[in-house]
């Protein structure tokens, strides 16, 4: 009886997780056991909208995709060309933005379950920014010791 009512409250719980959505990237750039502030957040995205994008055309057009995903994104999904061009400008700006976070002492910790459903492209992406590294995910075994008693 006890296993059943364990089972159902783990099922119940996961439940809740799955339909409201997990949490978004942004709560898991941590420093001091601090999320990152939405002040902070908008100093990347001003800084990135700044300074991420080579020239003025790459920014304009940056722009000009940006508000056809606003207001039609299946156009933009249609047309190859531009929708890898948006993809690409995107990832710039996205890599800006996490290397600002970085810089002001912020650290990605998200929890591996978090990259399990449906986040490891986020997860990839991020683990230079980790304060763990490949090791987070990866767990090394530990090496051997060495012999280092003289002969």
């Amino acid at each position: 009886m006890r296993y059943l009512l364990l089972s159902c409250l783990i099922l119940v719980l996961s439940g809740c997780y799955l339909a409201n959505g997990p949490p978004g990237e942004e709560d898991y750039w941590i420093k001091n056991g601090n999320k990152i502030t939405n002040d902070e957040i908008n100093k990347c995205d001003q800084l990135a909208d700044k300074y991420a994008f080579g020239s003025k055309k790459e920014k304009e057009k940056y722009d000009y995709l940006q508000s056809v995903v606003d207001t039609d994104p299946d156009k933009l999904i249609a047309n190859k060309e531009d929708f890898n061009q948006y993809d690409r400008l995107l990832d710039i700006l996205t890599k800006y933005k996490h290397g600002c976070y970085y810089s002001l002492g912020y650290r990605f910790n998200a929890p591996f379950y978090w990259c399990l459903i449906g986040n490891m492209h986020i997860c990839k992406e991020n683990i230079k920014y980790s304060g763990y590294g490949l090791n987070y995910i990866f767990p090394s075994s530990p090496s051997p010791q060495e012999n280092t008693d003289s002969q």
